[in-house]
């Protein structure tokens, strides 16, 4: 997960622009969580395709990163099976997010000049920002779990957010370490 602090204590219902830093915020929670649904998707891609290589991990990311969040999770759920109740979540946090992107402001943007509008509407929005935290939160271990079973261990992943907040050259530098530790690893077990 990427690191983000998300915690409003105290909107500022009077600023018309907090509707759209709340916004902001509430959809970026839910990129995180389909960042981990294709995470999930890539890792069982690769599994399927007989192992870590990187050339895989990399195409797999390309072909998937371009389609929607909802094309991504239906090709989950063939992968593997989600627990149900997380299933369903994972289904309202679908909606609730396609909901913010194409139809939230063109039903919300009459009501914003008015206090009591921009109090639901933020009011709203903290909510679905909640929901895609708990969802994601609750759908970690799964793709965290899939990629250990390819040999990208949670020190692997550490290492990973590190040289994300580094810079792009060090994420890049990072990935290749690891592919090439993971593949002498493979070798040395057959």
């Amino acid at each position: 997960m990427l690191p983000m602090s998300a915690n409003i204590a105290f909107p500022d219902y009077d600023n018309p622009k907090e509707v759209y830093a709340v916004f902001g915020l509430t959809f970026y929670w839910a990129q995180v969580l389909e960042q981990g649904v294709l995470n999930l998707a890539v890792a069982l891609r690769v599994a399927g395709n007989g192992g870590f290589d990187w050339h895989s991990v990399a195409e797999f990311y390309s072909l998937l990163e371009r389609k929607t969040f909802g094309n991504v999770l239906k090709l989950a759920r063939q992968l593997t099976a989600i627990p149900n109740e997380l299933d369903d979540e994972l289904g309202i946090a679908l909606d609730r997010r396609n909901y913010l992107a194409h139809q939230f402001f063109v039903e919300r943007a009459p009501v914003f000049q008015e206090k009591q509008g921009r109090r639901q509407a933020v009011d709203d929005l903290l909510a679905d920002m909640q929901l895609f935290k708990d969802v994601d939160r609750k759908f970690d271990p799964i793709w965290r779990e899939a990629w250990n079973q390819l040999g990208v261990t949670e020190e692997h992943l550490e290492r990973l957010q590190k040289a994300l907040d580094s810079s792009p050259n060090a994420l890049t530098e990072e990935i290749t370490a690891i592919a090439v530790q993971i593949a002498r690893q493979s070798r040395s077990k057959t």
